[in-house]
C-alpha cells in the first residue's frame, strides 16, 4: 500500500475505501472532544450568542461584491437564527438551521448563500471549513432517520439516545454513534499484532471505552493511561489536568516493546529510606538512591503551551514525547502508523523520526498546510516525493452501493462531484462548483426526472443562471426516453445534460 501519505477528507472514507484490510500497524486518534465549544455548534445556531459585532471583512463584502456602503452606523437586531442589519439598505443574514447555511438577503432579495464562521466574537466571509464536526452532525442525523441503524445500535447507546431532557443526551449520542462508525473502519484497516490508541478528555471518555469494548472486544483492552499535564487552576472544582488515553490490541498477538523510567526512592517511600544495591537496575547520584522501572499508566509529560519550543499555534497540538512513548511501544521501525485526525501532524512527524512508515488524514485543509510546512523543516518535500497529498478516491463496491438507502446514495454522489447540498432542496439534491444541479435516484430513470430537474433548476434560487449544464445521477442507469429527453433538452434549450452512473463517476 501506498505510505507516507496525506488524505485530505474524512477518514471514514478514506479508511473504508484507500487502505487496505489489515494493513496497519498501529492506530493514534485524537478526535475532537466532545463538548467542545466547536463541538456544540453542531446543535446550536451560528448566529446565537454572536453579539452586534459583526466583522469589518463582512461589510468589506457587501461594499466589494455589491457596492452596498453604509454611511451611518447601522441598527443591528439578532434573534437565534437572524441578524438584521437596517440603514442605508436593510441586510439580512438567514440561518438555514438543517443545513447550517446563511442566506443573504439585500433589499429583500435574495443575492447569496454564504458561507460564514465566527472568530472571536464576529461574523466573518470564508470558504466554509466543515471540520470533523460537521460532518460528525451531518453524518450521525442518520442515526435519527433510519431505523436499521437504531436497532443495530447497541442497547445502551438506544437508550442513552432516548434520555429525557435531551438537550446533552442526543448530542452525545451522535457523537457516539459518529465515533463508533469511525472506530469500527480503525478495526477493519488493523493488522491482527497491531494496536490502538484513543485519546479522550473526561466528558465521553467512560462511553468512549464501551465502544472501544464493543468493537475491539473486552478481552482487549490493555490500558486506560493518564496523560497528566500542568495547567491553569481552577478555583470553582478540582483542576482537570490530565487527558485519558484508551490503549487496545486487536488480538492478543500484539506488538509491545516495554520501557523502563528512572525513579528515585526517596518520590516513593520518603527521604529516609536506605535501600540495599546490588540490583544493576539500581545506584546512586547526586540526586539520591534510584532504580529503573517498567513503565506504569500514569504518565507526567509536559503539555504543549505557548512558550513551548515545540508551539506551533495549532488548538489540539499534543507534545511529541507523548507520541513518542507511544510509537515506539507499539511498532517496530518500518511499520506503518496511521492518524485518521492528525491536525497539526505531531503524530506523522514523530514516526518520520522513528523511521517509521505513516498514513495521516484530516479533513481541514488548513492542517494540510501546517503539516506540509513541518515536513518542509526536516527536509522531506512533495517535489522529491518524499511524502503525498491525496484525496479519497471513493472506490466502492457495486454491492455497497446497492446496500445504500436514497439519503446515503445522494451524500456519495455530492462528495464524489464535490457539489453541496443547497439550503432548500426544491428537487434540486446538489450544487457542483460550476452550478451544474444534480439529481440522484436510486431506481432506472424515466424522461420525467430529466425534465422535472430542469423545470426545478430554472427555478432554484441557489443555483446560477443562465442554466448551462444538468447532471442526473441513477444507480439502474436510464431507459430509452429519459436519453430521447436529454436529445430533445439539448437540441431546443441548449443546455448540456449528463445522464451518469455510479461506474461512469467513478471513472
Amino acid at each position: 500500500m501506498e505510505t507516507n501519505v496525506f488524505y485530505l477528507g474524512d477518514c471514514l472514507d478514506v479508511m473504508r475505501y484507500d487502505i487496505p484490510a489489515e494493513s496497519i500497524d498501529l492506530i493514534y486518534l485524537d478526535p475532537p472532544f466532545f463538548g467542545t465549544g466547536v463541538q456544540e455548534g453542531g446543535n446550536k445556531t451560528y448566529l446565537t450568542y454572536w453579539g452586534k459585532n459583526i466583522g469589518n471583512k463582512f461589510f468589506d463584502h457587501l461594499k466589494r461584491r455589491y457596492n452596498i456602503e453604509f454611511q451611518k452606523e447601522p441598527k443591528i437586531e439578532e434573534s437565534d437564527s437572524e441578524i438584521s442589519i437596517k440603514g442605508d439598505h436593510n441586510v439580512l443574514l438567514k440561518l438555514d438551521r438543517e443545513t447550517r447555511r446563511v442566506e443573504l438577503q439585500i433589499n429583500n432579495t435574495c443575492v447569496e448563500i454564504l458561507k460564514v464562521y465566527k472568530k472571536n466574537g464576529r461574523l466573518t466571509i470564508h470558504t466554509w471549513d466543515p471540520g470533523v464536526i460537521q460532518i460528525s452532525y451531518d453524518d450521525s442525523k442518520k442515526f435519527w432517520s433510519e431505523k436499521n441503524i437504531r436497532e443495530n445500535a447497541p442497547l445502551w447507546l438506544q437508550g442513552l439516545a432516548m434520555k429525557k431532557p435531551d438537550s446533552h443526551w442526543k448530542p452525545l449520542a451522535r457523537y457516539l454513534y459518529y465515533m463508533m462508525e469511525r472506530l469500527e473502519a480503525c478495526r477493519r484497516v488493523l493488522k491482527s499484532t497491531g494496536s490502538i490508541y484513543l485519546h479522550c478528555d473526561w466528558r465521553a471518555s467512560h462511553y468512549l471505552k464501551m465502544i472501544m469494548d464493543e468493537i475491539f472486544g473486552y478481552e482487549n483492552f490493555q490500558n486506560e493511561i493518564v496523560w497528566h499535564y500542568r495547567r491553569s487552576s481552577s478555583i470553582s472544582r478540582f483542576t482537570h489536568a490530565h487527558d485519558i488515553i484508551f490503549f487496545y490490541s486487536k488480538t492478543r498477538k500484539k506488538i509491545f516493546n516495554p520501557s523502563e523510567i528512572k525513579v528515585y526512592y526517596k518520590e516513593i517511600y520518603g527521604e529516609s529510606f536506605k535501600p540495599g544495591l546490588g540490583d544493576r537496575k539500581s545506584g546512586k547520584d547526586k540526586n539520591g538512591y534510584y532504580k529503573y522501572i517498567y513503565l506504569d499508566d500514569v504518565w507526567d509529560i509536559k503539555g504543549v503551551f505557548n512558550l513551548s519550543k515545540e508551539f506551533i499555534g495549532y488548538p489540539t497540538q499534543k507534545p511529541e514525547a507523548l507520541l513518542e512513548r507511544i510509537i515506539k511501544a507499539s511498532s517496530n521501525e518500518g511499520d506503518i502508523v496511521l492518524d485518521p485526525f492528525c491536525g497539526c501532524g505531531t503524530t506523522i512527524v514523530v514516526a518520520h523520526k522513528l523511521n517509521r512508515r505513516w498514513v495521516g488524514i484530516d479533513i481541514n485543509e488548513k492542517a494540510m498546510q501546517i503539516i506540509k510546512s513541518r515536513l518542509n523543516e526536516m527536509g522531506l518535500t512533495q517535489s522529491k516525493l518524499d511524502f503525498k497529498i491525496e484525496y479519497p478516491s471513493f472506490k466502492i463496491s457495486r454491492e455497497t452501493l446497492l446496500k445504500m438507502t436514497g439519503k446515503q446514495f445522494e451524500r456519495w454522489v455530492n462528495r464524489i462531484c464535490n457539489a453541496t447540498k443547497p439550503s432548500y432542496d426544491g428537487g434540486v439534491d446538489g450544487i457542483m462548483e460550476d452550478g451544474t444541479p444534480i439529481q440522484t435516484k436510486t431506481y432506472k430513470v424515466r424522461y420525467d426526472i430529466v425534465g422535472k430537474l430542469l423545470n426545478d433548476a430554472e427555478a432554484h434560487s441557489e443555483v446560477p443562471k443562465p442554466l448551462k449544464k444538468i447532471r442526473v445521477v441513477s444507480r439502474k442507469g436510464f431507459d430509452e426516453s429519459a436519453w430521447e429527453r436529454k436529445a430533445w433538452i439539448e437540441r431546443n434549450k441548449g443546455i448540456k445534460v449528463e445522464l451518469l452512473t455510479p461506474e461512469d463517476l467513478l471513472k
